[in-house]
C-alpha cells in the first residue's frame, strides 16, 4: 500500500523527523511564513494551525499521538493548513470525476486538464 500524503513535502516520515522538525514544519505556512501571529485575524492567529494526520485517518494532537503512531507503525504522518483543505478536495473531486469519464470511454480531456491542473495546484 501507498503511503498518504495530502500536499507534497508535508509529512514526517518518523518520530525522530517530527521532534526534529515539528516546530519549524508546524508553525512555518509556506505561504505566509508564520502562523503564531495572535494578535491577528484572518488566517493567522490561535485558530490557524496545521491539523496532523497518521496513515490511519487518525488526528495527531499532541506527543501521545504521534507515539501511538509510532506504536502502530502509522508513520509517515501527514498535515495540512486549514487554506489548504478546499483547494485539495475540489482537486480530488476533479480527478475522481476524469477518472469516472475515463472508466465510462468517453474522451474527458475536457475534464481530466483542468482536474489535473487544479491537482498541481494544490499540491504544490
Amino acid at each position: 500500500m501507498t503511503d498518504f500524503v495530502s500536499i507534497r513535502g508535508q509529512y514526517f516520515a518518523s518520530q525522530k523527523e517530527w521532534v526534529v522538525h515539528a516546530t519549524r514544519a508546524l508553525t512555518s505556512h509556506p505561504e505566509y511564513f508564520d502562523a503564531e501571529h495572535a494578535d491577528r485575524t484572518g488566517w493567522r492567529g490561535h485558530h490557524f494551525k496545521a491539523l496532523c494526520f497518521d496513515q490511519k485517518g487518525r488526528r495527531c494532537r499532541s506527543g501521545g499521538d504521534f507515539q501511538r503512531a509510532e506504536d502502530d507503525g502509522a508513520y509517515p504522518i501527514w498535515w495540512i493548513w486549514p487554506d489548504q483543505i478546499a483547494p485539495a478536495l475540489l482537486a480530488a473531486e476533479g480527478m475522481l470525476s476524469a477518472l469516472e469519464h475515463l472508466q465510462s470511454g468517453y474522451d474527458c480531456a475536457d475534464v481530466a486538464e483542468p482536474a489535473l491542473a487544479a491537482y498541481r495546484e494544490a499540491t504544490r
